[in-house]
């Protein structure tokens, strides 16, 4: 190895690059070492809130007993979920405690907390559950219309269980509105899923659809025997 090819000759030769911007050097070192305490910082901070969310998730769960009511269960969960906002644990807190209130046929009230989920940040799993709570819960209150729009804009999800079932109810709403042919495509769109248990009784709605608006072929009409005459006997 020649004599400039080695540490000390290549250090010996930067370091007058290094005494004048030594300043530099330190300062962008700090920085460095700055970003990565915070850094390091804020994911173990992360990361307690997230186990101490959890936790509080879990002691409401466990908490939950027959002699519970459902709204009761809610305001415990939709308590944790507001206090430990930001995290995973929140969002599925969320969730439960706006499906309980739609349970206990607190239907407006759902629809806020689903709404809530909706309009967050949470992954489009969540989203797209929250937004078909928001549609089955315009639903439920009367709002057939708002409903609709509701159940399209989660069908636009390209994939997953919430879409499927947003099909299948915009099926179902337009089969009672009587406009068979849009029906027809909503039921055929939850078709498409498979061997799901929504695709299953899509099938068989679009079948029985499909069946009413078969054309109606008219019986054959059968020609009367030409009577023979009997022998005439004398």
């Amino acid at each position: 190895m020649q004599a400039h090819d080695t540490p000390s000759f290549l250090l010996f030769k930067l370091w007058p690059q290094i005494e004048e911007n030594k300043n530099v050097i330190f300062i962008t070192a700090g920085v460095i070492l700055a970003g990565t305490l915070i850094f390091s910082y804020v994911s173990y901070h992360s990361e307690q809130q997230e186990i101490a969310a959890g936790q509080a998730v879990t002691q409401v769960l466990m908490a939950q007993n027959p002699a519970t009511s459902g709204k009761q269960f809610a305001a415990d969960i939709l308590a944790v979920a507001k206090q430990h906002a930001g995290t995973m644990a929140a969002v599925r807190a969320q969730l439960e405690g706006a499906s309980a209130l739609y349970n206990e046929g607190q239907y407006a009230d759902a629809q806020v907390q689903f709404q809530k989920l909706l309009d967050s940040n949470a992954e489009t799993f969540f989203r797209a559950t929250a937004a078909l709570g928001v549609a089955a819960s315009l639903e439920a209150q009367g709002k057939s219309d708002l409903a609709l729009t509701a159940y399209q804009h989660t069908a636009s999800y390209s994939e997953g269980e919430a879409a499927l079932a947003a099909n299948f109810a915009l099926g179902r709403l337009y089969e009672a509105a009587g406009k068979s042919n849009d029906a027809i495509n909503y039921y055929s769109r939850a078709a498409a899923a498979g061997n799901s248990e929504i695709g299953a009784e899509a099938n068989a709605r679009l079948a029985a659809l499909k069946l009413k608006q078969a054309p109606v072929k008219p019986a054959a009409t059968l020609s009367a025997p030409i009577a023979t005459p009997l022998p005439l006997t004398k």
